[in-house]
Parts: C-alpha cells; structure tokens; sequence
C-alpha cells in the first residue's frame, strides 16, 4: 500500500474513533404497521460480518427502516449466514463453493441469492438503500424487481433477448433487488456459480473486484437475467439506479472497514480455493 493510502486511512480511522464509536448494535425488525398482499414477500434480508455498525450508518439505516413500516428486516452477521447456509443448503454444491470462498463478498453474494430463493422477499446490501419505498416500485403481481446500473456493458445480450430488457446495454443492479420465492432467476444464478466454478477456483486475480464482479456479482447476474428473461412473468424492471432514488454508499458506512480492507483495494488475490470433498 502506498504511503498516500496509509496516511489518508490512518486519518479516516482516527476520524472513525473519534466521532463514529461506540459502535451501536442493530437487530431485526418485525412489520410495524400495514398489510401486503404481493407475490413478493415483506421481507427485507441484509448481511454483514457483525451486526455492530458506526452511530451515522446506524442512523441512515435507521431511516431506510422507518420508509418501509410494512417490512420485516432480517440482519444476517456471519455466523447467522453460516447457519442458514449449513442448515438449508447442506446437500448443495453451492454451499462447498460458499465454504470455500476466501473473501466475505462472495459469501454475501451467494446468501443473497440462496435465502431469496428459498424464502422470498428483497435484498439490500446493508451500505446501500433507496430514498423511497420499496412498495412504491412494485405491484401486486410482480414477482421479480430489478435496476440497472449506469456503467455501460461492452458484451451485448442475444438479439431475441434485446428487446425483453428495459436497459439491455446496462449491467443489472446486485445489490437490491427482489424476487418471490423459487425464482427462475435465482435459481439459474445458483447454478451459474456452480458451473462457472471452476474458472475461477484457485487462480490468482490481478485484482479481487473484477473476478468477484464476474463471478458472483453484477456480470453473472446480468447474465444470468438475460440468460431467462423470456421466461420471467411479471418481471419489473425499473429505470437507471432506481429511478434516481439509489443510495450508493450511505453516510458512515465506512466504519464498517474500520479494521478490515474492502475487496475492491485488494491487488492480486485468490478469491476461492477449492471445494471439500
């Protein structure tokens, strides 16, 4: 790491220390009010190695709690996820491949798709949110929602899938979106990362991000959408970053790395070592 980078995370840490501690502890959060009667479940599933977050980004998810009073908010740390991943998915390969990973993002990506699956409901990745109501995007038959991302893709979708996608030249957004239980879209994500394994088990990445973002995260689901769009029944698919009201990074999510280093920094790496027998 350069001198810059040491510096300027020595600064950011003491400014953490200084005014983001203690760290407060967050816990789920049942339905405070209203009634749901859409195919997509009231739930909303976050994940993070620890449900211990800084006093600015427990607020600001705070807030995205209180938009969505008819929600249910489930926080998985790792040890939940490990739980539920052991408990439901024992029998799968994606669990060996989830066991395997060497880097918490891609055990985050795989939980995501898996308890979707297996539940329903919405995922939210815990340092992101939207300014409006998640029941604001959707109706009552939708079974699938879904955003696209700014960043334009190089590699175009099939000509027959071209017009299915509301942005067809755009990358799907990874880190919200929702989908009622047994989709085919996660289902067919599943199996991707399952059959895309081996291309990525063992290697040595120049850089982490671009092989996570390839292998479980926004490239494989972009692909993976316009692999099964023509299959999908009241997909909703909604403008660019959510009709403008996408958080990216929300205020004080920072402190979350106050001791550890984001992927998206880490050079040449391994990703994921091979699975168990």
């Amino acid at each position: 790491m350069s001198l810059r980078k040491t510096l300027r995370r020595k600064a950011r840490n003491a400014y953490f220390k200084a005014f983001e501690l203690p760290l407060k502890e967050l816990d789920d959060r049942p339905p405070i009010h209203g009634t749901w009667d859409y195919r997509i479940p009231n739930n909303v599933y976050q994940t993070w190695e620890s449900n211990l977050f800084g006093r600015s980004h427990y607020k600001e998810i705070s807030k995205f709690r209180k938009i969505n009073p008819e929600f249910h908010f489930f926080l998985y740390d790792a040890g939940r996820r490990d739980e539920f991943m052991r408990s439901f998915y024992k029998d799968h390969e994606i669990l060996k491949i989830y066991e395997a990973a060497q880097l918490g993002q891609i055990r985050a990506d795989i939980f995501r798709y898996c308890i979707l699956y297996r539940n329903g409901g919405f995922y939210c990745d815990i340092n992101k949110a939207l300014n409006r109501a998640l029941s604001s995007f959707i109706r009552t038959s939708d079974t699938g929602m879904i955003s696209f991302e700014s960043n334009f893709i190089a590699l175009p979708p099939d000509p027959i899938t071209y017009p299915q996608m509301l942005h067809p030249d755009k990358y799907v957004i990874q880190s919200i979106f929702g989908f009622k239980k047994d989709h085919i879209i996660l289902k067919h994500m599943i199996d991707n990362i399952c059959g895309y394994y081996p291309l990525f088990a063992n290697k040595k990445f120049r850089k982490a991000k671009e092989a996570i973002l390839s292998f479980t995260g926004p490239g494989m689901f972009t692909k993976t959408v316009r692999e099964v769009v023509l299959s999908c029944e009241n997909l909703r698919q909604i403008g660019i970053d959510f009709e403008g009201s996408f958080v990216f990074n929300l205020r004080g999510a920072n402190v979350m790395y106050l001791n550890k280093v984001k992927y998206t920094d880490l050079n040449v790496s391994e990703i994921i070592g091979s699975v168990s027998s």
